[in-house]
């Protein structure tokens, strides 16, 4: 009965996060259709250049203290953990926005020659001051699986950062559009989370509880400062050995692949998580949900990745224009490696739940120094933005190696388990791209119906060869849609 009322809780939080993903990837992929047409790649270049460092910088805001006060055990969590975590949050966060305006903004501006960094890099960094108010309230939510809630803010704040963007943008306001579209989501997401939680911090810190969270989320944070720089290390090396318009094209290329799989894993690893930390003591329950994570986000990004495959040239040049044909191979390329990177997307998610943070530190660690950082400049150096492509590609073959070492080892997950869990979804989306690859030129048909045709085909194999696995999905969807 509690894991068939847990399992609900799971679909329910990710029918209610899909939805906000639908809403909000499509509503920000219009926003940045619209500003592509405006803008150019160049000016693109400068944004992603600039983020390369705020996004870094970001990554310390919380020192990982909403993922400790969400991994932590139900006997253990008191009241002091919050307000203690909400404080040393906020100190924090100041020292950190001085250091990006009197350090970080100069330094940036030198590396890439750039002066009008010195501008862009504070004010995108402004989400720093609000980060760590919200990642409390953002914890509670999470720690109840009130994923409804979390969509909600998200929606609300996208819509209003996109719609201020837009109009930056036709009042001529170029490149600054792009940066108030990263950083106005803050003046609505801040009041939102307060409302829905109820959640008010009292003057009080503790030393034990600041103990008991710093000791989880510092290595919480190890791992996503060495994850982000592994995540923007290309655009350092594009914009410092390249050019700020070809930093563009790879940032909108990225952008369209990656948006999508990283919004949407992001998003089950966000229910995932408080889940796996539920079964942590359960290694068999934590197999059968790994697996079935796994397939389920094959399922949905294997098709978006292989339209992208087939259909590169034709989706750039309608959607963006002829200024920005520098995007279609790396568009193609990104895409594959979004393939192959699905697969052991959950993975880090599991060695948090099971308590080894350290041990996810370390391996991002090794990862990046060793892995990510000499391929992607080399590939870079050597054959432009095509070679860090192909590098990331490599990256993700050589990390799903490393993740299936550590769940066999962990839960039990090995290669057998890794083939069934992606073997539907493969077999489902293969032959689609096949099929739209040698029929697309013969038919020659415009971009719309080629879509239509392509997803037509997805679906009619989906609803024939997963019956069983979507009918207790279906079952429940229908229920949650009567309440």
């Amino acid at each position: 009965m509690e894991k068939t009322l847990l399992n609900q809780r799971i679909v329910k939080g990710f029918i209610w996060n899909f939805i906000s993903l639908a809403i909000h990837r499509s509503f920000d992929f219009i926003i940045k259709l619209v500003l592509a047409r405006i803008l150019f790649p160049d000016q693109f270049g400068v944004v992603a250049m600039a983020a390369v460092f705020t996004t870094f910088i970001q990554v310390f805001t919380n020192l990982g203290f909403g993922a400790a006060i969400v991994q932590m055990k139900e006997s253990e969590l008191r009241e002091e953990h919050f307000h203690t975590a909400f404080w040393s949050g906020i100190v924090w966060s100041i020292f950190l926005y001085i250091i990006v305006f009197f350090i970080i903004s100069p330094v940036a501006s030198n590396f890439y020659d750039e002066p009008i960094l010195l501008s862009i890099i504070p004010v995108l960094s402004l989400g720093i001051l609000s980060s760590p108010i919200n990642a409390i309230q953002k914890a509670i939510l999470t720690r109840n699986l009130e994923f409804k809630k979390i969509a909600l803010i998200n929606n609300i704040a996208g819509i209003f950062s996109g719609t201020l963007a837009l109009v930056l943008a036709y009042l001529g306001f170029g490149i600054w559009a792009l940066v108030f579209n990263s950083v106005a989501t803050f003046v609505v997401v801040m009041p939102l989370y307060f409302k829905f939680t109820n959640w008010k911090p009292k003057i009080t810190w503790e030393r034990k509880a600041f103990n008991d969270i710093f000791g989880f989320g510092v290595f919480t944070t190890g791992t996503n400062l060495l994850g982000n720089l592994a995540g923007n290390i290309d655009y350092l090396f594009i914009g410092r050995i390249l050019t700020s318009s070809l930093v563009g094209a790879y940032s909108l290329a990225m952008m369209i692949t990656s948006q999508f799989q990283t919004n949407l894993i992001t998003i089950i690893n966000q229910i995932m998580y408080p889940v796996f930390g539920k079964l942590q003591e359960d290694k068999v329950s934590l197999k059968r949900y790994y697996a079935t994570v796994t397939m389920y986000n094959s399922l949905l990004v294997f098709p978006f990745m292989g339209f992208f495959i087939v259909f590169n040239d034709t989706f750039i040049t309608i959607f963006f224009g002829d200024k920005w044909s520098m995007a279609v191979i790396p568009l193609q390329l990104l895409a594959v490696s979004q393939f192959i990177g699905t697969m052991s997307s959950t993975f880090p998610v599991v060695l948090r739940s099971i308590g080894k943070p350290k041990l996810e530190m370390k391996i991002q660690f090794v990862v990046t120094f060793f892995l990510d950082i000499p391929l992607i400049f080399f590939g870079t150096y050597l054959y432009g933005v095509i070679g860090t492509s192909i590098a990331v590609i490599l990256i993700n073959v050589i990390n799903l190696f490393i993740a299936q070492y550590y769940v066999s080892k962990f839960i039990d997950f090995h290669y057998y388990n890794l083939m069934k869990s992606i073997y539907k979804p493969t077999l489902i989306t293969l032959p689609v791209i096949l099929i739209t690859f040698f029929l697309a030129p013969i038919l020659n048909v415009p971009f719309y119906i080629n879509f239509a045709i392509y997803f037509t085909l997805y679906l009619v194999l989906f609803s024939v060869l997963l019956q069983k696995e979507i009918a207790p999905i279906i079952s429940i969807i229908k229920s949650f849609r009567r309440k």
